[in-house]
């Protein structure tokens, strides 16, 4: 009888341990492909025109997602005056005169740990600018599923974005967007 509660008790011991690891690893993996849809989510209703907001007459905007470094939130906007680059006015979200759509608040626990982007001018080396502190834009115009990626403060376009998102045990999942329009999660 005492071999077999302690049997129990090892198995129940494993099982709660790995449980909570599972719960990080499959809590991080929804993470990664809601952030990976949102980028999609920008190219479809860029590609696709959407002017479900009132636009000046033959203006057809951009959208795209603002991420920040080591942020628990990233930006769904569309691009209202055509610089660029997601414009923070203060208003509130979906309101009008504000290029937000939507901000996606992250579960505790999870961030945009690093984003990593591809210089326009080192085509071909393979090698990825981490920026440690600031914003960086990914942008769909129509009619070109590839994406523009700028960062505002220091200026500069790039190719390719990587993101990684990690979680406060260390786990992480990386979401690339490539020149192509590509979108993967790793």
């Amino acid at each position: 009888m005492i071999t077999v509660i302690a049997i129990f008790a090892i198995m129940s011991g494993i099982v709660l341990f790995s449980g909570a690891k599972f719960n990080d690893t499959v809590t991080l993996e929804n993470l990664a492909q809601d952030v990976a849809l949102s980028i999609r989510e920008a190219q479809v209703k860029a590609i696709s025109g959407n002017t479900s907001t009132p636009f000046e007459e033959d203006f057809i905007p951009s959208y795209g997602v603002r991420f920040t470094a080591h942020s628990g939130t990233f930006v769904h906007f569309v691009d209202l005056n055509d610089n660029d680059l997601y414009d923070d006015t203060g208003a509130s979200c979906g309101s009008l005169g504000s290029e937000c759509i939507k901000e996606i608040t992250m579960q505790s626990g999870y961030e945009i740990a690093t984003i990593c982007a591809k210089g326009i001018d080192v085509v071909g080396t393979g090698s990825c600018t981490p920026i440690f502190t600031g914003n960086m834009d990914i942008l769909f115009t129509r009619p070109f599923p590839s994406p523009r990626i700028f960062r505002a403060t220091p200026p500069g376009e790039f190719s390719d974005l990587r993101l990684t998102i990690r979680s406060d045990t260390g786990l992480q999942k990386t979401i690339t967007a490539w020149a192509t329009g590509q979108i993967s999660v790793q």
